[in-house]
């Protein structure tokens, strides 16, 4: 009964590692809440940290790659923790439900990430309190217009006053939180009276901000925004004086929050950086490569300005984190809260254009673990340079060739199907051509009698198929390459084929959709974390026909540098 209520209130948000861009996961998470609002509230539940399976990857990594780093867990990532939230919140959720993998113990780990952890989730629930009366009892209205698709707002109304939040949308910032200190935000809002003012919620305090009126409303402009702006607009004395009451009340510590995600988030930017570009050899003119396989040759000179300006920018950070410390030290909260917002768009900056740079050489971000977070990007590098000093080699993976249906049964490929009532499902083999290779065809489309289509996303699929089995051992990677033929071009951007492995599952794995016609390369890195088989899945989400093609996968144990002990001879006089 519990479970059968939680279902129609609480609607769990896509992960962030999930397959998909930013604006698919909100358009689903928006749909979703507007069918569970019918019903009751409208809840979202949102996973506190990595998902475990995605979590084992990079501690097995960290232990093969790092033996004496005293990190023994995957960092996660508290921006995108409240990036997720105000997400929900956009889409129209009424309340929030945090789900954590592990324990939150602050007093176990006082000098870890769970501090930070509880940093965020205090800033997050400060935020929550002060939106509440909106988001909850308010209406959700018709968003305000933005001037840069890089931005998405959302608005509510209740009474005389209007509450608005804008959150920067960046490709990539699902991942990592892009800095948005060089990106203004204009928002234009149809005003519903005369006599209403615009106020900007922002350093601990409620600032008025000049608006120009327009035909269509009220326009004004935030030259550096934040990650997360909100606005009150509003001419009410009551509804400022609790606005002005809650951001008294909570601003100075979450200044000692953000200083504290701040530089936590550095720490992390100074890792990145030392991954990227160690000490260089002059004799050896091959630098860190940006992908798990070799790479090519690098203009040392151009690494070292590359890393002389990073560790440039690191210091002016720290001296603004400092100069925040000291300012919150003096109860000078506004002062300390723009210190931190100036320092932090630096670290991101580093933060997000390593992660630019880590994925622009994979299909997409979920072809590796080590790409979906920032905490372990460093990772990436160290793991391409341990690759460098080895060699990948062909796994053989039974009935890949796809030449007969008997072939792919006897090797142990099998499929499931469900939703049969409401889709034609169609899985054949399709002979090779003179400009394609023979492959597998997966389809799945809506009945022609059913009047809406099939949900794609993240609820679920209608038809599995799973490869045969390939035997792995712990501290491998694997590396799993294909081509994907789209036949027919999905209903929805969510729909297609995701392609994934046994080891993480669908959480992490790739999903392919396009116009007709069109050909994507799939990808997928795996760090292997014990001995066991390793299978490929691909599955329909929503409606989709497509072939998968050369199905390739490879091996490699990466060269790790060994530990060395100082010893003495021993004496032979005695």
């Amino acid at each position: 009964l519990f479970s059968r209520i939680a279902d129609e209130l609480i609607v769990p948000a896509p992960s962030p590692t999930a397959a998909g861009t930013a604006g698919d996961k909100l358009q689903w998470l928006s749909e979703q809440l507007h069918t569970t609002g019918q019903r009751g509230e409208g809840w979202v539940a949102i996973n506190v940290g990595l998902n475990p399976t995605v979590a084992q990857q990079i501690t097995m990594a960290r232990q093969l790659l790092l033996p004496t780093s005293s990190e023994t867990t995957p960092t996660q990532n508290p921006l995108g923790l409240r990036h997720q939230v105000t997400t929900a919140v956009i889409a129209g959720a009424q309340g929030i439900f945090f789900r954590t993998f592990d324990r939150l113990d602050t007093r176990a780990h006082p000098l870890q990430q769970n501090n930070v952890h509880a940093a965020a989730l205090r800033w997050i629930n400060n935020d929550l309190q002060l939106w509440g009366p909106w988001i909850v009892g308010g209406e959700l209205v018709r968003p305000p217009a933005v001037n840069d698709n890089r931005w998405r707002a959302a608005a509510w109304r209740i009474d005389q006053s209007h509450l608005i939040l804008a959150q920067n949308a960046t490709e990539g910032s699902e991942y990592v939180v892009p800095p948005t200190q060089n990106m203004p935000l204009e928002i234009g809002y149809p005003l519903p009276t005369s006599g209403q003012q615009v106020f900007r919620l922002t350093h601990g305090r409620l600032e008025r901000v000049e608006a120009e009126a327009s035909p269509a409303g009220v326009q004004w402009r935030v030259d550096r925004p934040a990650p997360v702006e909100c606005f009150l607009v509003t001419s009410t004395p009551t509804v400022m004086r609790f606005v002005r009451r809650q951001l008294q009340t909570a601003g100075a510590q979450n200044a000692a929050d953000q200083l504290e995600i701040c530089a936590h988030n550095l720490n992390l930017a100074s890792q990145v950086v030392a991954a990227r570009f160690p000490q260089i050899d002059p004799a050896q003119q091959i630098g860190p490569s940006t992908q798990i396989h070799p790479s090519t040759p690098i203009d040392p000179s151009t690494q070292r300005s590359a890393a002389e300006a990073y560790l440039s920018q690191l210091s002016v950070a720290q001296n603004r984190l400092e100069q925040g410390w000291q300012a919150l030290r003096t109860d000078q909260v506004a002062a300390a809260t723009q210190l931190m917002y100036r320092a932090s768009d630096v670290v991101q900056t580093i933060l997000y254009e390593s992660h630019q740079v880590a994925t622009s050489n994979l299909a997409s971000p979920q072809a590796s673990p080590f790409v979906v977070s920032p905490g372990n990007l460093g990772l990436h590098w160290q793991l391409a340079r341990a690759c460098e000093r080895s060699q990948w080699t062909d796994l053989q993976l039974p009935g890949g060739e796809f030449a007969s249906l008997p072939d792919l049964l006897d090797a142990g490929w099998s499929q499931q199907r469900r939703l049969e009532e409401r889709v034609d499902l169609r899985v054949e083999l399709v002979p090779a051509a003179q400009e394609n290779s023979a492959g597998l065809r997966l389809a799945a489309y809506a009945k022609p009698e059913l009047t809406s289509t099939v949900t794609g996303g993240y609820a679920g699929a209608s038809l599995r198929v799973r490869s045969a089995s390939m035997p792995v051992r712990a501290g491998q990677l694997v590396r799993v390459a294909a081509q994907a033929r789209v036949i027919r071009g999905s209903p929805r951007s969510d729909s297609g084929l995701l392609v994934y492995d046994n080891q993480v599952g669908p959480n992490l794995g790739q999903l392919v959709t396009g116009a007709e016609g069109s050909t994507q390369s799939i990808e997928l890195y795996r760090f292997i974390v014990e001995d066991g088989p390793f299978r490929i899945l691909a599955e329909c989400r929503g409606e989709c026909d497509i072939v998968l093609e050369s199905v390739r996968a490879s091996v490699i144990s990466p060269a790790t540098n060994r530990r060395s002990f100082v010893t003495s001879p021993r004496n032979l006089a005695n």
